[in-house]
């Protein structure tokens, strides 16, 4: 799920780290969940770089952990 940054939570848009601590965000997820059909667990949240000049540690922990996950998922898909 991308830019949960963006207009979806103040508290997120102020500070990231609060990412998995918002109901709004958890609300968004869920609503991923309902209409794509992945489980809650499945579903990452991470913000977009788009306007930034600068990495961000922050984001940058959000999309290594959804790629992480992504990456376990497709071995466990290759193993079996």
């Amino acid at each position: 799920m991308t830019k949960v940054d963006d207009d979806v939570c103040p508290l997120v848009k102020k500070d990231l780290q609060k990412i998995y601590m918002s109901k709004k965000i958890k609300d968004k997820m869920q609503a991923c969940s309902n209409d794509l059909g992945p489980p809650m667990k499945l579903i990452f949240p991470v913000s977009n770089y788009y306007e930034e000049n600068e990495t961000n540690d922050t984001k940058d922990v959000l999309i290594l952990l959804a790629l992480v996950e992504i990456a376990k998922i497709a071995r466990r898909c290759v193993r079996h």
